[in-house]
């Protein structure tokens, strides 16, 4: 039998977080100002944001940096934009120490806490200082290579890379380390006994029900480490690591420090989350799905939101019938008594994505035309609407009638309002947040607002009203529970508090007659249940209505006193970034290829100009046999222009062109479709002189995930020859076709797949292939052949981590295909099957390893070969 070895290193250090593009609209006036530690980006209408922040910013980062025992203190460039309508930031250190924080608040409850743009600039800069922690060595490195070069990148899990930031900002007693919520997540998976394991929160996980459990499990897991050990010892666990030169041996520098493996703590922080009397109930089950965002009803029809998927459902509370309504959407309200939906869905204008809520009309399937902007939730009564309204980190209380905005109450960024609705009389309800407290609100008769007291240890997640009833669902602070349902009956003045955990806990109850609708969230997937005469099953407990006056707080605008604000210079930022080597060897049998090279990049902090410069070298420098190529290229989305040119050793190639983008906003995530025009390309011969210029047209419209450049249909003339590609994309069916011609070269190609997901967000992938290829050319004789390859390949995404050395699997993979390959000498035919394992070693080293086993039919032997691709 014959064998080969095949192995692939590739050296590389890898980033940790990508430049996301432009996220300032064009045509705004950009201002700049300096900190001792800071320069801050932002446009005009982010000036009272800035300001805030402003007054404690340099505070902050000298209170982290005397936390971690900061050696080496960086700058870092802050951008606030108000133009990505969704709550979120992230912090990237590549191409350099960057931090970007939306200046937008439309969903306060989510999120637990006091003042949520402070936390939110706690957060990212607890990832820029924890990140950045570096001894003498790997600080020589970051000043030669540039600021990715981290050793945290290498060593820290992302439980902990997450779980810092969300331990620290928890230390003021808000935050998701806090978050009753989170516990409850925790608890419900120790109690279906799937309490995640270290492997499988140690990285992100592309399923959308766990993709955030890094920062929930590690969040509570290092809160944990410091409560029970101390900061000066959770403290040197990141400095010890910072010296580290080997990778990926933090679980022994745990042992180290804590005397306790990492194993046994985890096993021991498990114990935490244990609840007690848990009932179970025979409800129906309605619908299930990997996430359920919100339910809700009118008559005799219910509806709720698939979040993965963006879809709307309807189901009849009476024969369970279910159809889809809507697709597209990342939340929604009705109006019962127009039996209207509205759909809060994002839409792309100018660069960036905007949320909006439309009036859809379920009777006649079609959208009426009304759109409201700048809008979080709505309540409807008669010819009145209430409305959250969103001011870039405020959320006021507005009313709208007969055309006109009138604001009811005004809030600040410590004070917000959420879920109003209206009571059957026509009195105004709706949740007021502030101090980490949660309250609901009533109208009183003299139309002033007063606070329905409950008791100090509820925590409120959500409400809705029926009727002269509030419903909402509720945690307890002082202990770990399970959410639980609360009433407030203002027709019998009393409020009924549940005293018990119901298992997968009671998520947005809605009532259907003497029943009740609600959401069950288990480990794997969401459930939609209906529990007939649930106040004779549930058990509650009783009290009398009693209220206070409302006193919402506020607080004084700030000013920019001290700083010097002047216009942005985006100059400074256009020099090399960092720079990234590269180094690929592959040993085959006959000869050794090699590959390396550097590449270089600077971007802007406004995403608006990207530049790029690399240089490679092919084959052994040192002995004279490698081709060397260096290139540039520029890309503006301000004006849409691409341009690029590179250099070899006898050739120079060049091209220009444009484009029309298109772009979708679902769930954090762009889509983008560009269509592309080039305007010419061009190659110069250094040494014979001959120079060519052709014009392409390549264009069309089509969808691709996170990508710019894939369209359906596109084709490209040049010289002698010809090439025309289709290529079709979607979620879940992907085709390509290829043909190609070029001076009796013939090459057609036909691919394709698709791929599904089963209820717990397992992907399944089945692909197939198949090319034919022919040169017939009468002055090249002994070049002539004809060839066939053709086969399928079935991938499954696994969910599994392995082990107290975390070993994550990402993928099993086999594929089947025979190939042929006639020439005017020989012929041989092979069948074949290959096996794929796809893993991450550690924390973030990807290893895939492979096998292929074959047949030569014409000369009746086997071979076989193994591989592995590893990059670090």
């Amino acid at each position: 039998m014959k064998r080969l070895i095949e192995i692939s290193f590739v050296f590389w250090f890898f980033p940790l977080s990508l430049f996301s593009g432009q996220i300032v609209d064009n045509g705004k006036k950009i201002y700049e100002i300096d900190t001792k530690y800071f320069k801050v980006i932002f446009p005009e209408e982010c000036k009272r944001t800035v300001s805030r922040l402003l007054n404690y910013a340099d505070k902050e980062y000298e209170r982290l940096a005397n936390l971690f025992k900061v050696r080496y203190k960086e700058r870092f460039t802050v951008v606030i934009t108000p133009d990505i309508e969704t709550v979120n930031g992230y912090f990237s250190i590549f191409p350099y120490n960057t931090i970007v924080l939306y200046d937008y608040m439309d969903n306060p409850t989510v999120l637990p806490f006091d003042d949520y743009f402070y936390n939110l600039f706690v957060h990212e800069l607890t990832h820029a200082i924890s990140l950045n922690l570096r001894n003498s060595f790997w600080q020589f490195l970051r000043n030669v290579l540039g600021s990715y070069v981290t050793p945290h990148g290498l060593q820290m899990p992302m439980w902990m890379i997450e779980g810092v930031t969300v331990s620290v900002e928890s230390m003021e007693g808000d935050g998701r380390a806090n978050a009753p919520g989170s516990k409850a997540l925790l608890a419900q998976h120790k109690l279906e006994e799937k309490f995640q394991s270290l492997g499988k929160v140690s990285h992100y996980r592309p399923y959308y029900k766990k993709g955030n459990l890094h920062y929930i499990y590690g969040g509570l897991f290092n809160k944990y480490l410091i409560d029970k050990y101390g900061w000066e010892k959770y403290a040197l666990l990141w400095y010890n690591n910072n010296r580290l030169v080997i990778p990926y041996t933090f679980y022994f520098s745990f042992g180290n420090i804590y005397g306790v493996s990492l194993s046994t703590e985890w096993e021991n922080f498990s114990k935490e989350f244990v609840v007690d009397r848990v009932s179970s109930y025979n409800e129906r089950k309605l619908a299930t799905s990997v996430y359920i965002k919100n339910l809700s009803k009118f008559e005799d029809e219910i509806f709720y939101l698939d979040a993965e998927e963006g879809e709307i459902y309807q189901i009849n509370s009476f024969n369970f019938k279910k159809k889809k309504v809507l697709t597209g959407v990342e939340n929604f309200y009705v109006d019962e008594k127009s039996k209207k939906i509205y759909p809060v869905v994002y839409e792309v204008f100018e660069q960036t994505p905007k949320s909006i809520v439309k009036e859809y009309d379920p009777v006649k399937n079609c959208f009426t035309g009304k759109v409201f902007t700048n809008t979080s939730k709505l309540a409807f009564y008669k010819d009145k609407i209430v409305v959250t309204k969103v001011d870039r980190h405020s959320i006021h209380l507005a009313m709208l009638s007969n055309g006109c905005e009138s604001f009811i109450l005004k809030g600040n960024e410590s004070c917000f309002f959420d879920y109003p609705a209206f009571l059957e009389d026509g009195k105004l309800a709706f949740m007021y947040i502030s101090s980490n407290q949660r309250r609901i609100v009533i109208q009183s008769d003299e139309g002033d607002f007063e606070v329905v007291k409950l008791p100090s240890n509820i925590w409120i997640e959500a409400m809705s009203v029926q009727g002269n009833k509030i419903y909402f669902n509720f945690y307890l602070k002082d202990r770990i529970s399970l959410s639980r349902l609360g009433i407030i009956d203002f027709e019998k003045g009393r409020i009924l508090l549940q005293d018990e955990n119901v298992f997968g806990g009671i998520y947005n109850p809605v009532p259907a007659g003497k029943n009740l609708v609600y959401i069950k969230r288990l480990t794997e997937y969401d459930e939609i249940v209906i529990i007939e005469n649930f106040q004779e099953k549930f058990k509650f407990i009783t009290n009398s209505i009693t209220t206070e006056k409302l006193l919402v707080f506020s607080e004084n605008e700030a000013e920019f006193a001290g700083f010097n604000l002047k216009p942005y210079n985006s100059l400074p930022f256009y020099l090399p970034a960092f720079w990234l080597p590269f180094f690929i060897y592959l040993p085959l049998r006959d000869k050794d290829f090699q590959f390396m090279g550097f590449y270089t990049k600077s971007t802007d902090p406004l995403g608006e100009n990207d530049f790029s410069l690399f240089f490679s070298t092919l084959g052994n420098p040192f002995n004279g046999s490698s081709e060397e190529t260096i290139g540039f290229k520029w890309q503006n989305s301000t004006f849409p222009v691409n341009f690029s040119v590179s250099a070899g050793y006898d050739e120079v190639d060049f091209s220009l062109s444009t484009f029309l983008e298109f772009k979708m906003f679902r769930n954090f995530y762009f889509f983008s479709t560009r269509a592309i025009l080039q305007l010419f390309a061009g190659a110069n011969n250094l040494f014979n002189g001959e120079k060519w210029i052709t014009s392409v047209f390549s264009t069309g419209y089509g969808f691709s995930y996170n990508s710019l450049d894939r369209m359906p249909l596109y084709g490209n003339r040049f010289g002698n020859g010809f090439n025309v590609v289709y290529d079709y994309s979607t979620n879940e069916v992907r085709l390509t076709s290829y043909l190609y011609y070029n001076s009796g070269l013939f090459y057609v190609a036909l691919s394709g797949g698709f791929s599904t997901l089963n209820s717990y967000g397992l992907g399944k992938n089945i692909d197939f292939w198949g090319s034919f290829n022919t040169l017939y050319d009468e002055n090249r004789l002994s070049d002539k052949f004809l060839s066939l390859d053709s086969g399928f390949f079935l991938r499954l995404d696994v969910d599994s981590g392995l082990g107290l050395f975390p070993v994550f699997l990402n993928y099993l993979g086999i594929a089947t295909g025979y190939r042929f390959l006639l020439t005017s000498l020989d012929y041989f035919s092979v069948f074949y099957s290959r096996i794929y394992i796809g893993s991450i070693l550690g924390y973030s080293l990807p290893f895939n390893p492979f096998l292929e086993v074959g047949y030569f039919g014409n000369y009746n032997k086997y071979y076989y070969y193994f591989g592995a691709n590893i990059s670090f």
